[in-house]
């Protein structure tokens, strides 16, 4: 009735773990363009830093992303 299913993760704490994992992806990519920003500002490279920041905190954010969804996964098999 709430969501469960019997020997199964609770709902609500597999909604919160996965939201986890977007807002992270999020803020990686965020932090890259801020700091491809200022970058930009500091040594007047417009717009290669922040197209590079961008980049690469793209690819941080998708590398945790893999990481911690196959740590949830083998959490949730081992039951």
């Amino acid at each position: 009735m709430n969501g469960e299913q019997p020997g199964g993760p609770n709902l609500w704490v597999l909604l919160g773990q996965l939201t986890s994992v977007a807002w992270e992806f999020l803020g990686s990519i965020l932090a890259g363009a801020l700091l491809g920003y200022f970058a930009d500002r500091h040594f007047e490279t417009s717009p290669w830093g922040l197209i590079a920041c961008t980049l690469l905190g793209t690819c941080t954010g998708l590398y945790r992303m893999v990481v911690t969804l196959r740590q949830l996964e083998r959490r949730d098999s081992r039951g």
